[in-house]
C-alpha cells in the first residue's frame, strides 16, 4: 500500500503500470535533452572552427594582396626607371645622329681635298716616272742599306731623294705622332735616324711644333702647400682638367666625361690626381694626371691641406658650363679619411652603409649619404672642442653615438654612388685573409711555391698579379691543398672575369649578380668566420649596386694610381731636393697623349 497526498491508494498492477510509464516518460524526456545538449555543443564547436579558418584565410588573403600591392609597386618603379632611361638613350642617339651627319658632311669635303691631292701627285709621278738612279744602277739592282753606305754616298741619297721627291723622312707632325704615340726616347730616335735615311725630322723641329701645340699651365704658379716642414707644390684640380678637355678638343670628348679623383699611399710617399676613364686607353700611364706628391704619413690633416688646395678653384667648371661626371677611388684606407670616418676596424667600419662589425650582414639597407656626413662631422667638431680629438672619450662618443664619423668629410661633391668600391684592393684583400686564416697554416706557403709565386707568406702579403696567377692555378690544379675557404676563392677567380675595363651588358650583369649571390650564401653559411672581412662584406653586399648602376666595374679602378708608384720612386732625388720642374715636363707629355690619341679618338 502506498500513501500519497494522504491518500492511501491501493497497490495494484493498474497503478504499477501507471508508475512505469510515467517513468519511462521522464528517463526518454532526459535522455532527449542530453541528446540536444551534444548537438548544440557539436555544432558549436563546427561553428567556431569554421569562423577560425575563415579568419585565417582572410588574413592569408590580407597579406597576399599586401604582397601583390608592394610587388605592383615595385614592377612600376622599375618600369618609370626603364621608360626614363630609354627616354634618355633616345635623345643620345638623336644627338649622335645629328653629330653624324655633321661629321660626314666634314668627311665627304675631304675627300675631296684628298682626291685633288691625288691628282696632283698622279702628275707628279709621271714626271718622275724614269729617273737617272734607277738607269745607273740597272734592271733588277737593289739599293745598299742606308748603314752600309759611306759619308759622301749618304750625302748623294739624301741629295737626289730630295731632288726626286722621294720624301726620306716624315714631316714634323707624324715625327711628333710616332714619338708620342710610341714613347720613344731622345737616345731610341738618335738610333732609329743611324739606321734610317733620318727617318724622323729634327730635333729642334719637333720640340718647337710640340711647344706650339702645348698650351701648358704655369706649373710655377702652382700653390705650395707646408707640411711638417716639407714644401710641397698642388696643382689646381679644375685648372687641369679644364687644361685637358681644351686640349682633346669638346668634339672628340663623350657627352659626359667621366672623371676619376683618386689618391694612394705608398713606400712612405702620397700621391692624389685624376684619369678620364671614358677616353681611349683609359688604362694608360699618360691618361692619369698627378696633382700633388710628398713624403710623409697619410693622415687626415696633411690630406686636407692637400685636397682643400687642390679643389681650390673648382667654380672654374661651373663658369665655364663643364659638365663632368665625378667618381672618388682609392684603398679604404684613403676613403675612410676622405670622408671622415674611423676606419676598417670602427664600430661602423663600412663606408657605404651601417653595418656594425659585431653582425656586418644587418643594416646593409641603410646607407649613408653626403647630407647626413656633414651634420655628423659638425656633430664630431664640437664634441673634439669639448673632449679633444685623441682622448679615448671622443673615440667613444663617434663609435657609440656617431656612426663612426671623427671628421668633416673633404670631398662632398661626389655622391655615395659614385664612390668606387676598390677592385685590386678589394679582390687582393679577400684572397690574402682567406689564406691566412686557413686550418693549416703550412698549406698556403706550398700551395703559392706550387703556383710558381715567391712572395714570403704571410709576413708579405700577395700583390695583384700574384692573386691573379694563385686564382688562375686553383682552376687548373686538382690536387686538394686543405685551404678553408677554396670555394670562396674559386667564386672569386669567376667574379675578377668581371673587373675588366669595359662595360658589360644586362645578361653579364646577371651572370655576376648570381655569382654574388653565390657567395653571399657561402659566406653567411660555411663560412661565417670571414663575414668579419670588410672587404668580403663590400663584394658582397656594395659592388653589385655599383656594377648595376655604371654597367661597369673595371673602368674605375685604382690601378692607374697604383701604378703612379714607379713614377714617383724614379722621381725620388728630385722629391728630396724639391724639385718639381720634373713633374711639368711629366704632364707635358700627357698633353701630347692628349692630342695624338684622344683627339683621334671618337
Amino acid at each position: 500500500m502506498h500513501a500519497f497526498l494522504g491518500v492511501v491508494m491501493p497497490f495494484t498492477s493498474e497503478s504499477a503500470r501507471e508508475n512505469l510509464n510515467l517513468k519511462k516518460s521522464i528517463n526518454s524526456e532526459k535522455s532527449r535533452k542530453r541528446s540536444n545538449q551534444t548537438l548544440n555543443a557539436t555544432a558549436a564547436a563546427a561553428n567556431k572552427r569554421r569562423v577560425e579558418e575563415l579568419e585565417a584565410r582572410s588574413s592569408e588573403l590580407d597579406e597576399r594582396d599586401k604582397l601583390m600591392n608592394a610587388t605592383y609597386e615595385k614592377f612600376n618603379a622599375e618600369l618609370e626607371a626603364k621608360s626614363k632611361y630609354l627616354e634618355l638613350k633616345e635623345e643620345e642617339l638623336d644627338r649622335k645622329a645629328i653629330f653624324l651627319k655633321e661629321w660626314e658632311e666634314t668627311l665627304r669635303a675631304r675627300d675631296e681635298i684628298l682626291y685633288k691631292k691625288e691628282e696632283e701627285l698622279k702628275a707628279d709621278a709621271e714626271v718622275a716616272e724614269i729617273n737617272k738612279v734607277s738607269r745607273r744602277r740597272g734592271p733588277n739592282v737593289k739599293l745598299k742599306r742606308y748603314d752600309l753606305l759611306s759619308r759622301s754616298q749618304r750625302r748623294r741619297r739624301r741629295k737626289l731623294a730630295g731632288r726626286y721627291g722621294v720624301p726620306y723622312s716624315l714631316p714634323v707632325d707624324e715625327s711628333l705622332n710616332v714619338l708620342t704615340k710610341g714613347r720613344l726616347n731622345r737616345k731610341q730616335r738618335r738610333l732609329l735616324n743611324r739606321v734610317s735615311p733620318k727617318l724622323f725630322s729634327s730635333e729642334r723641329a719637333t720640340k718647337k711644333m710640340a711647344q706650339n701645340i702645348l698650351n701648358d699651365i704655369n706649373w710655377e704658379d702652382a700653390v705650395t702647400v707646408d707640411l711638417d716642414g716639407e714644401k710641397v707644390k698642388v696643382l689646381s684640380f679644375a685648372k687641369v682638367l679644364l687644361w685637358r678637355i681644351n686640349n682633346i678638343g669638346l668634339n672628340y670628348l663623350p657627352e659626359v666625361p667621366q672623371v676619376t679623383f683618386g689618391g694612394d699611399g705608398g713606400g712612405g710617399v702620397f700621391k692624389i690626381g685624376f684619369y678620364l676613364n671614358n677616353l681611349h686607353e683609359t688604362m694608360s700611364d699618360d691618361n692619369f694626371v698627378v696633382l700633388a706628391v710628398f713624403k710623409g704619413s697619410e693622415k687626415y690633416e696633411h690630406i686636407k691641406k692637400i685636397i682643400d688646395a687642390a679643389l681650390r678653384d673648382m667654380h672654374l667648371l661651373d663658369e665655364y658650363e663643364v659638365l663632368c661626371e665625378f667618381f672618388l677611388v682609392g684603398d679604404l684606407k684613403f676613403l675612410s679619411i676622405c670622408l671622415g670616418l674611423q676606419g676598417c676596424s670602427a664600430t661602423y667600419f663600412c663606408i657605404w652603409c651601417l653595418a656594425p662589425l659585431s653582425s656586418p650582414s644587418s643594416n646593409t639597407d641603410k646607407l649613408r649619404c653626403i647630407k647626413d656626413l656633414i651634420d655628423a662631422g659638425k656633430r664630431a667638431e664640437q664634441k673634439a672642442h669639448e673632449l679633444g680629438f685623441d682622448t679615448p672619450a671622443f673615440k667613444a662618443y663617434c663609435r657609440l653615438h656617431n656612426f663612426s664619423v671623427c671628421r668633416p668629410p673633404l670631398i662632398t661633391f661626389i655622391e655615395f654612388t659614385h664612390i668606387v668600391p676598390p677592385v685590386l684592393h678589394i679582390i687582393t684583400g679577400i684572397v690574402n685573409y682567406i689564406l691566412k686564416h686557413s686550418k693549416n697554416k703550412q698549406l698556403a706557403p706550398k700551395l703559392l711555391i706550387d703556383a710558381g709565386l715567391n712572395v714570403k707568406f704571410p709576413s708579405h702579403d700577395l700583390r695583384g698579379g700574384d692573386v691573379s696567377k694563385l686564382l688562375q692555378y686553383l682552376t687548373l690544379t686538382t690536387e686538394e691543398y686543405g685551404i678553408y675557404g677554396t670555394e670562396i676563392l674559386n667564386l672569386m677567380n669567376e667574379v675578377k672575369q668581371f673587373a675588366k675595363c669595359k662595360d658589360y651588358t644586362p645578361q653579364q650583369i646577371e651572370e655576376l649578380q648570381y655569382l654574388i649571390q653565390k657567395l653571399k650564401d657561402k659566406s653567411s653559411t660555411k663560412f661565417t668566420e670571414f663575414l668579419p672581412s670588410q672587404k668580403l662584406h663590400d663584394i658582397v653586399f656594395h659592388v653589385l649596386p655599383f656594377f648595376v648602376l655604371h654597367q661597369s666595374w673595371g673602368r674605375f679602378t685604382e690601378q692607374p694610381v697604383e701604378r703612379c708608384h714607379q713614377k714617383i720612386a724614379s722621381l725620388d732625388t728630385l722629391l728630396k731636393n724639391g724639385n718639381h720642374l720634373e713633374y711639368a715636363h711629366r704632364q707635358r707629355n700627357v698633353q701630347l697623349f692628349d692630342h695624338f690619341v684622344n683627339a683621334a679618338y671618337i
